[in-house]
Order: structure tokens, then C-alpha cells, then sequence
């Protein structure tokens, strides 16, 4: 008889997942495959066109006044987008996060397919509204991935979606402007949009799988009472706001950027033989290159070591790559400061997201999640707001100052809880 080979052993670092796990969440790897691509096609999706949004304005007739449009445009998207979240959180709990994620993708298929004919301002702003209603992919994604993967395996699970969404946030802006100058009107890019909402239907449809028991209450949703719920539970509100300085860090930073690096370049059209549109696109995608790079390492690290003290890490190199914000003279030192924060900040939402999940009352996983979206997507939108309501007196330098600071409250806060935590 021949001897049975020895059992392989995994590489090192790698972490076991065991046949009880294995029963328990018989999808979480199809769906972490499926959903890596959906997170990609849902970003190009929404970030293809927004570069775009003053010419499709312009388009429709805003003249002179395209600036107040793009501000009434951002504002109904992400203020429709957060008052909404905590209800798809709290169905998704109910009825399943994946029945969320088929009414996200359909509604963004209904919506930019209107969007591309929407003969009107007034008009384009009803889209954008329902836009921002059927919103809630990316939210709905996580919440499945994480209430459906081994704890051992979460870290590098919820990563690889982040990588996947940063990926396609650095792919649309650029598939954006080739479609841009091949496409009649600026307007029928909300088509592409469509499409890969369609595709990411078809995907969740055929590809995911979810191992969900029904509630046996009837449905309520107690929005206030929810969030008190939650709010309860020691370090939920503290990683609600870490979730907003995430988003003020990261993506709500790309227009305040953008307006930094032409204040960088005092009026010059070209600077080391580059135009300033090209150095617009540069420093915008340096963040999330580096961001999609370090997702695997930073995954990795929380499926590894404690996630608490992963955030601390984390906070902390953030709060020193922004410290140079206010002190950089030129782009290429602003690309290079933005590489760094993206490398190191990124760390962030998948930690937090893992600790919410862990944390959050038995059956309200999803609309913990949800709560923490919402002040992810108020993040979005602060960010530009208290820019331009600071520029004026203190400028962009100290707009970065006065984020800086708030980063480090983040970092001192968070110290400051983990210090009771050893001591009870």
C-alpha cells in the first residue's frame, strides 16, 4: 500500500480556515471573487463622468452660473445618498444584504440611463436624486462579506473589495476622458454607467450567494432607536467618526486637491514638461495607486494582529503623512505626499468596518454598517464645503492645518479608549 501523502503546509502567514468554518460559509470565496469585480465596475461606473459634470452642466444650459450647479449637483447626491443608507441598512438585515445589492445596481441602471437624457438642470437633478436613493452598493457588498466570511479571513476579504472599488476609481476618470472626446455629448457618458451597472446585476445575480436566516420579528425600522442602539456599545460613535475622517482624507480631499495644485502652479501652463492638466490627473491618482498597492499588505496585517491596534497604526502614520499638506511648494511634492497617505491611510476602512461589524448588537450588523456609510459619504461632501467656506481667510494651508488637527483628535481619542480598555 502506498503511504497517504502528508497534509500540505500552508505558506507562511497564511491563515487556516476550518472545516467548520468552511460549512458555516460554504460562499464567502466566490463571493469575495465576485464582488472584487462588482466593486470595480461600480466605481468606474460613478467616477468615470464626474471630472465631467461642469461641461454636462454647461450642456444644459447653467452659463454662468456652473459652479452653483456642480455645488446643488454634489449636495443632492450625497445628502440623498446618507439620509437613505441607515433604511437599506436596516432591510438589508431583514430582508438579506444581497437583495440590496440587485435593488442598488438596478436602480443605478435605471437612473443613468435616464441621466443621459434628461433634456434639463431641473431634470438632471431628479436623476441625481434617485441616483443617490439607489445608492448603497458598496455598503450592501460589505455587509455581506462581512457577515458571511470566517473571521480569520476578514481582514484580507474586505481588502480585496476596497481594492477592487480603488482600482475602478482610478480606471473611470481615465476611461472618462477617452470616451469623453469620441461621444457626441458629454451627457451620453451616464450610458457607460449604466452598462456596468448592468453587468454588476448580472454578476450578483448569477455569482453570489448568501447564508441568511429571516428574522422572525416583523420588519420595523426605528432609525433613532437604532442608532441610540448602537451608539451604546462602547467605541461605536468614535469609529463612526473615524469612518468621516477617512472620507475627509481620502476621497473628499480629491477637489481640494486639485485646487491646491493650481494654486502650486501660480498660473504656470506647464511645469518639469508637464501641463497642469496632466498634473491634475497625476496627484488625483497617485492616492489611489498606492492605495490599491498597499490593500493586500494592510489586509494581510489585520487577518494577522489584533485590528485595534492595527487602527492605532494606522491612524498614526496617517497623521504623519498629512502633516506635510500645508508645507509642500510644488506638485511633485504633492504627489509624492499623497502617495505616502494613500499607502498608509488605507489601512483604515477595513479595520474599522471589521471592528463595526464585531460590535455591533446581534441582528443589526447591516445597518451598523449603514450608520458608519452615512457618515462616510457626510465625509464626501464636508470635506469641499469646509474648504471653501476656509479658503478665504486662511486659505488651503490652513484648511490642511485645521485637518491635520482633526486627524490627530482621531489618533488621541482612539489612544485614549484603547489605555480604559487595558485598564478594565
Amino acid at each position: 500500500m502506498s503511504t497517504p501523502a502528508p497534509p500540505a503546509t500552508p505558506p507562511p502567514g497564511a491563515v487556516e480556515v476550518s472545516g467548520a468554518e468552511e460549512a458555516a460559509f460554504p460562499f464567502w470565496r466566490r463571493n469575495v471573487q465576485v464582488l472584487f469585480v462588482c466593486n470595480l465596475l461600480s466605481n468606474i461606473g460613478f467616477t468615470l463622468y464626474f471630472p465631467f459634470i461642469p461641461l454636462i452642466l454647461r450642456e444644459l444650459g447653467a452659463g454662468g452660473r456652473v459652479d452653483a450647479w456642480t455645488g446643488y449637483y454634489t449636495a443632492v447626491l450625497y445628502v440623498v445618498t446618507m439620509s437613505l443608507m441607515p433604511v437599506w441598512g436596516g432591510l438589508a438585515d431583514h430582508f438579506g444584504k444581497r437583495s440590496m445589492m440587485l435593488r442598488a445596481t438596478i436602480g443605478q441602471c435605471l437612473g443613468f440611463t435616464a441621466l443621459a437624457f434628461m433634456p434639463n438642470l431641473g431634470g438632471l437633478l431628479l436623476g441625481v436624486a434617485w441616483i443617490g436613493a439607489s445608492n448603497g452598493f458598496n455598503a450592501a457588498s460589505q455587509a455581506l462579506v462581512a457577515t458571511n466570511t470566517p473571521a480569520g479571513s476578514m481582514g484580507r476579504a474586505l481588502s480585496s473589495m476596497q481594492t477592487g472599488a480603488l482600482i475602478g476609481s482610478t480606471v473611470g476618470p481615465v476611461l472618462g476622458g477617452l470616451l469623453a472626446g469620441l461621444l457626441p455629448r458629454y451627457q451620453w457618458l451616464y450610458l457607460v454607467g449604466g452598462a456596468t451597472a448592468v453587468a454588476s446585476t448580472t454578476l450578483v445575480s448569477l455569482g453570489t450567494r448568501e447564508v441568511y436566516a429571516k428574522p422572525l420579528q416583523r420588519l420595523r425600522l426605528h432609525l433613532w432607536q437604532d442608532l441610540r442602539a448602537c451608539l451604546r456599545v462602547p467605541t461605536m460613535g468614535l469609529m463612526f467618526y473615524l469612518m468621516f475622517l477617512f472620507a475627509s482624507t481620502f476621497f473628499g480631499s480629491i477637489t481640494i486637491v486639485s485646487l491646491y495644485t493650481l494654486e502650486l502652479l501660480g498660473g504656470q501652463e506647464t511645469y518639469l514638461g508637464l501641463s497642469h492638466n496632466l498634473w491634475l490627473s497625476v496627484v488625483t491618482v497617485s492616492l489611489t495607486l498606492s492605495s490599491a498597492a498597499a490593500l493586500p499588505f494592510w489586509g494581510r496585517v489585520l487577518d494577522r494582529y489584533e485590528p485595534r491596534r492595527v487602527t492605532l497604526v494606522a491612524l498614526g502614520l496617517c497623521l504623519l503623512a498629512v502633516l506635510p499638506y500645508p508645507f509642500v511648494r510644488d506638485p511633485l511634492q504633492l504627489t509624492l505626499v499623497r502617495l505616502v497617505l494613500g499607502a498608509v491611510a488605507v489601512g483604515l476602512q477595513p479595520g474599522l468596518l471589521r471592528l463595526i461589524k464585531e460590535a455591533a448588537p446581534a441582528g443589526m450588523e447591516a445597518r451598523a454598517l449603514a450608520f458608519a456609510t452615512s457618515l462616510y459619504m457626510l465625509g464626501h461632501g464636508a470635506a469641499p464645503f469646509l474648504a471653501g467656506q476656509m479658503a478665504p481667510w486662511v486659505g488651503l494651508r490652513g484648511y490642511f492645518v485645521f485637518h491635520a488637527a482633526l486627524v490627530a483628535s482621531g489618533l488621541a481619542l482612539w489612544a485614549w479608549r484603547g489605555v480604559q480598555r487595558t485598564a478594565a
